[in-house]
């Protein structure tokens, strides 16, 4: 059980400690992994694998870096299953869409960004509107496939937070 006393331990541990320990102590209090269950699974730096006809549209001709998220929770693939899993092959084309960082994790929904104290929070708002925005590209190529786009306008959402250990 995380109690305020261990937390605020740990984020003073943290302010005079490189970004990575502020990430896998203060991340992991908050989302007290052990509290997800069979529905919710979580990933620290996963970097993420899509084709390129699965990535977000770009303007340009740059190819736009794939996301990396300090800690994503993700769907795990029973909760949209169950426990014996009897629906249909996932669509080779859509399967990077589904699992981005190549775990067994779906859909990541609930993306943080996490800097060190005093940080520029600039470069961490556009990280996480970018894992956020490919997230939703990747479920809104997955229901369309399903032909459920009107239900992803209306009831998909993802979240993101960013912090740093002085805020």
């Amino acid at each position: 059980v995380v109690n305020r006393k261990y937390f605020e331990a740990d984020l003073k541990r943290c302010l005079n400690k490189n970004e990575a320990v502020l990430q896998r102590t203060i991340m992991i209090h908050i989302i007290n992994q052990y509290w997800l269950g069979k529905i919710f699974d979580w990933n620290t730096e996963g970097q993420w694998s899509q084709p390129k006809d699965t990535r977000l549209p770009s303007r340009e001709d740059d190819e736009i870096s794939l996301p990396k998220p300090d800690l994503a929770i993700s769907f795990t693939l029973e909760s949209f299953t169950g426990e014996i899993d009897d629906s249909h092959p996932i669509p080779h084309e859509l399967e990077r869409c589904i699992y981005p960082d190549g775990g067994d994790r779906c859909f990541p929904f609930l993306f943080f960004e996490v800097k060190k104290a005093a940080s520029d929070l600039q470069d961490a708002y556009m990280a996480n509107l970018h894992n956020a925005s490919q997230a939703l590209y990747n479920m809104y190529n997955w229901m369309v496939r399903a032909d459920k786009e009107d239900t992803f306008f209306e009831e998909v959402r993802v979240f993101s937070l960013v912090f740093n250990a002085l805020d």
